[in-house]
């Protein structure tokens, strides 16, 4: 009975197999054609395909990791450096000790994991980090490092992820919070607070432990169309 729903003959099973092909192509084709597809950000990915997406980013990570890391990775020069990078753009996405994140950013799909907590970082290699900062990650909002020739710049990043997970909120601040004028003196947000829950839509949405739904946050400020762009680019580059 097998031998006839299985042909034992190689050239037998071409005829099938395309036809099984062709089916699947048309199934999916129609699929999309027909726009069923839901691709609204307010609703999250199943369980089960987020965590496949994840492994597969966290697979190709690894896979194109190959930069070797400078002797002098983790020293403080570095990650002081880091900082300014962080707190400048990257806070407004990942926050930071004594931060929340951006109702706004926790509206996106995946959305960028809280760095402060036990940082999902610290699971990454010093390459894999650099991999992920330098190249960006393609439909995550993650964009890759603007400067194609500043590999220093991104180890100063990866130094400064490195020292994350130990840092007290305190030291975030002069670090990172910075007045453009002054790069040691705090922006005067108040008193340090242990952060004010809020609630979002989908803010149950496992894992709860990567994403920080609380106040205060970092916004999304138009520094170098409201303000001063030299005194901004001071932040991180210095004044000299």
């Amino acid at each position: 009975m097998l031998r006839y729903l299985f042909p034992t003959h190689k050239k037998q099973w071409v005829g099938p197999v395309l036809g099984a092909g062709a089916a699947a192509l048309l199934i999916g084709a129609s699929v999309v054609v027909s726009g069923i597809v839901d691709l609204s950000a307010a609703k999250p990915h199943p369980e089960g395909w987020a965590r496949f997406l994840h492994f597969t980013f966290e697979r190709s990570t690894a896979f194109h990791a190959d930069a070797t890391p400078p002797a002098d990775l983790d020293s403080p020069v570095r990650v002081a450096a880091g900082a300014g990078y962080y707190g400048q753009v990257c806070a407004r996405c990942h926050g930071g000790p004594g931060f929340g994140q951006n109702p706004v950013v926790l509206s996106m799909h995946p959305r960028p994991q809280y760095l402060a907590n036990d940082l999902k970082a610290a699971r990454f290699t010093a390459p894999e980090l650099f991999r992920i900062v330098k190249a960006g990650v393609k439909y995550s909002a993650m964009p890759s490092w603007p400067a194609d020739r500043r590999d220093d710049e991104v180890w100063h990043l990866v130094a400064f992820l490195r020292a994350l997970p130990t840092m007290s909120p305190d030291t975030f601040r002069k670090l990172a919070v910075v007045d453009p004028a002054a790069a040691v003196a705090p922006v005067p947000f108040g008193p340090p607070t242990t952060g004010t829950p809020y609630a979002l839509r989908n803010d149950r949405e496992p894992p709860v432990t990567s994403y920080r739904y609380a106040t205060p946050t970092y916004g999304f400020s138009g520094y170098a169309l409201g303000g001063d762009p030299v005194a901004t680019c001071t932040r991180c580059h210095g004044a000299d």
